[in-house]
């Protein structure tokens, strides 16, 4: 099998989870789909050197994070985000809690949202989130807490929620 072959399994087969991961941190589906497209060309351009018995799926997380918080940084100031799209979609569906957490976490600042994404959702050591985001493990404990924090007194949050992201810490 050819390098490009293994790469576009390995993607098919990834992709779904990175896309998950991207949009907890960008909530919005379309800037995470573009994160997660820039994370599999940054994959596809040194797939040669990954090793693939390692944790490739490790590296593409670090690539994945590492590209949200800098492209944070460089973002476009021109860019205007509104609250109402030009088109409505079909009814309302069942997932207000979902939501909620999400735009709950978009009030965080990007690097908190990394941590909690990081942390809680991926379940990973303070010392792979401090390894991954290049800061020392107190670092990542006290922005964990200052988060979770924050999420606990947001209105949009259902306590169900807080106390299940609680709970893992």
């Amino acid at each position: 099998m050819s390098d490009d072959e293994e790469f576009s399994d390995w993607a098919r087969e990834h992709s779904p989870a990175l896309l998950r991961r991207a949009t907890l941190l960008c909530g919005d589906r379309h800037r995470a789909e573009d994160l997660v497209q820039e994370t599999l060309v940054r994959l596809f351009l040194h797939w040669r050197r990954i090793d693939l018995d390692d944790n490739p799926v490790g590296y593409a997380h670090t690539t994945l994070f590492r590209l949200f918080v800098s492209g944070r940084r460089r973002r476009s100031s021109g860019e205007l985000p509104t609250a109402e799209l030009p088109e409505r979609a079909g009814g309302p569906a069942d997932v207000e809690g979902h939501l909620d957490l999400v735009a709950a976490l978009q009030a965080l600042s990007p690097k908190q949202r990394c941590v909690v994404v990081a942390r809680y959702v991926d379940d990973r050591s303070v010392t792979e989130v401090a390894r991954l985001m290049r800061r020392t493990e107190s670092w990542v404990r006290v922005n964990a807490s200052r988060a979770l924090h924050q999420l606990r007194d947001s209105p949009l949050v259902a306590a169900s929620a807080t106390h299940d992201l609680a709970r893992r810490s």
